[in-house]
Order: C-alpha cells, then sequence, then structure tokens
C-alpha cells in the first residue's frame, strides 16, 4: 500500500504577512509550526529568500505562533545561516513565554537576537543590530 502524501500547507498558513521597509523583510509566521510544518516551512522561507536576494535584514515575528516545535526552530536556525548571518542581519520578536523558553531551553537565545516587540527588532536591525552567529 503507498504511504500517504505529506499534509499539505497553504502558504499563508506558514507565513502570514512579508512586508519590506527599504532593505528589512519582516515576516510574520503562521501560528502553529509543528515537526509536519518543518519542510513546507522552509521551502516557504527559501521562496522568500529567493525573491528579496537584495534585503538585507529580516525581522521574525513570532507573535502568532502558538505553538512551535524544534524541527521548525531548527529551520529558523537555516534561515538565520542563509539570510541573516550571510547576507545580512536578523531578529526574532514578539515570541509568547511557551516558545520564548522554548527558544531559551534549546540554547537558541544565544544564536538569534531575541526581542519583545517587533518594532525594536526593526528598528534595531535599521541601526545596524541582528543575528548573532
Amino acid at each position: 500500500m503507498p504511504e500517504p502524501d505529506p499534509p499539505a500547507f497553504a502558504d499563508h498558513e506558514l507565513v502570514t504577512d512579508v512586508t519590506r521597509e527599504r532593505d528589512t523583510l519582516t515576516l510574520k509566521l503562521g501560528p502553529t509550526l509543528t515537526l509536519e510544518h518543518a519542510a513546507p516551512l522552509r521551502e516557504r522561507l527559501r521562496a522568500i529568500l529567493d525573491a528579496h536576494e537584495d534585503a538585507s535584514a529580516a525581522a521574525v515575528d513570532l507573535s502568532g505562533v502558538d505553538e512551535i516545535s524544534s524541527a521548525a526552530l531548527g529551520v529558523l536556525v537555516v534561515f538565520c545561516k542563509e539570510f541573516g548571518c550571510e547576507r545580512g542581519r536578523m531578529a526574532l520578536a514578539g515570541a509568547n513565554e511557551h516558545v520564548a523558553r522554548l527558544i531559551e531551553m534549546t540554547g537558541l537565545d544565544g544564536v538569534f537576537t531575541v526581542v519583545d516587540d517587533l518594532g525594536a527588532a526593526v528598528r534595531g536591525l535599521f541601526d545596524g543590530g541582528g543575528a548573532k552567529a
């Protein structure tokens, strides 16, 4: 018996909004980013990188994320390495207590610049702050 196809997710379920101001992208992530979302999220972020080759900073808005897996966090690390660290700067913003705790427990607060407020993240990126590694 053939294996069922993996679930399909609409792009807007993974990245609910992408905006750009000057050379800074702001990406708002969807509410549920579990193991099954990791591969489609990676593809969506890759497409965003390809569409914005000249952007030099990214603020990732986690304020709408209720659930995130370590696999989805791993996708953000790859995104940071491909975008934030090699091409410019990157910050995570607006994580709720649960998501922030997971970022801290996994040690990723040493990889990412993590701030409470999206506006502060964007301002910091304009001022030259961002990814740590």
